[in-house]
């Protein structure tokens, strides 16, 4: 499958090598030329034990690129990993990041006449995909969800030092999806894992992705412009 991975920060530098691991065709995109430049050379944009060397491979076996360019990205794949992260300002979170990066993915998603399917890994409350990123795809593309594309909730915890066994050996395989085809892609995504799935709905995704919040790493004082990622969960 070809899969684009936004975010370079840790869960996305993981989830685009182990994916890559895999057999599947991945673009790792990131609005830092710096960490895009990392993947060229093949070289990991974070300290996670075994990760530079599966990066060496994939770069080497030419399944795994970077780019800056998002339209780019959508536009050379078919499902679409957000990992880039959030903050939490006073217990609120801002979600200028995620929402600034979904009005990126639904101008490029414009010029696809193909079902592309939008899977987030950034942790969010229950409820905000449904009122803030489905409308902001939505109103940015001209496309409706459930029939021009798909979004899905994939939350997965990664623990640093063994983030790759937990990415490739997961205990459970837990999916919120709005339609049939985002579902099957996930399936597709994940064909290589042996665990028992859970498929349940967005706002139960939400949850679980959000409980992990107490483990992200802090934010920046001030995000930099647009969607540049910041710490996302471990």
């Amino acid at each position: 499958m070809q899969v684009s991975v936004f975010g370079l920060d840790y869960v996305g530098s993981v989830a685009a090598g182990c994916l890559a691991s895999q057999g599947h065709e991945v673009i790792a995109v990131d609005p830092d030329a710096d960490k895009v430049a990392m993947i060229r050379r093949a070289v990991a944009p974070v300290n996670e034990p075994g990760l530079s060397l599966l990066i060496k491979e994939a770069v080497g076996a030419q399944r795994l690129r970077a780019t800056t360019d998002v339209a780019e990205a959508i536009a050379g794949s078919s499902l679409t990993s957000i990992c880039s992260g959030t903050t939490d300002r006073h217990t609120r979170p801002d979600l200028s990041l995620i929402l600034s990066l979904c009005e990126e993915i639904g101008v490029a998603l414009r010029e696809k006449t193909k079902f592309h399917a939008i899977v987030l890994r950034s942790p969010v409350r229950p409820g905000t995909v449904r009122d803030f990123i489905l409308p902001a795809l939505e109103r940015a593309s001209s496309k409706r969800v459930g029939v021009d594309f798909g979004i899905g909730i994939y939350p997965q915890f990664l623990r640093r030092g063994n983030a790759m066994e937990d990415y490739l050996n997961p205990p459970a395989i837990i999916l919120g999806v709005t339609d049939d085809e985002t579902l099957a892609r996930l399936r597709e995504l994940d064909i290589a894992l042996e665990a028992p799935e859970i498929v349940v709905e967005l706002d139960e995704a939400e949850a679980m992705l959000h409980a992990n919040l107490r483990s992200a790493a802090p934010a920046r004082s001030r995000p930099e412009p647009a969607w540049r990622a910041l710490p996302a969960m471990a």
